[in-house]
């Protein structure tokens, strides 16, 4: 009766690995710079030797100056270990006259029951809108508040005069 209980949990994170692809592919088509960035948790590491401010700024061109974006996603293969997962699909992605299918490789974090790219200034962000929520509006998210806030103050480092590191 023991070995039921993890099967379903693993289900639970495969669909949710699966829901954050697919909501990543659906901003990412629907120009939602905010939904789209907002995939992307503050650990990730832009590629070759870009700043994330710019690695933002660039997708921002490439993404908003298209007059229409699809992202297909297809041949999924998701695999979950405890808080990290890494989901393996085919794209098809078009914008204008461009059409290509690719294979790609996403890793995920688990960040406070969310599921995206591991950084922590998505994580710094996402506490700075908690608090501001539970300030201005009386949302409060206490558990994720304290969370977010453990792992931005266990993450300080105080080498070249000390900060918090962009990614884990």
């Amino acid at each position: 009766a023991a070995t039921p209980a993890p099967a379903a949990a693993s289900d639970a994170a495969v669909q949710a690995v699966t829901s954050a692809v697919q909501a990543w592919a659906a901003a990412w088509a629907a120009k939602n710079m905010e939904a789209y960035l907002a995939a992307y948790d503050s650990t990730f590491d832009p590629p070759g030797r870009q700043t994330r401010a710019a690695w933002e700024k660039e997708r921002e061109a490439r993404i908003v100056g298209k007059s229409k974006i699809s992202v297909q996603v297809s041949d999924r293969a998701v695999s979950v270990n405890g808080n990290k997962a890494t989901a393996r699909f085919r794209q098809a992605y078009s914008a204008d006259a461009l059409n290509v299918t690719s294979r790609k490789t996403l890793d995920l974090v688990s960040n406070n029951g969310r599921w995206t790219n591991k950084y922590y200034d998505d994580m710094a962000w996402l506490a700075l809108a908690l608090e501001r929520a539970g300030r201005l509006a009386g949302i409060e998210r206490p558990r994720a508040l304290n969370s977010l806030g453990h792992q931005l103050v266990s993450s300080w480092v105080p080498e070249d005069g000390g900060g918090i590191p962009w990614r884990k």
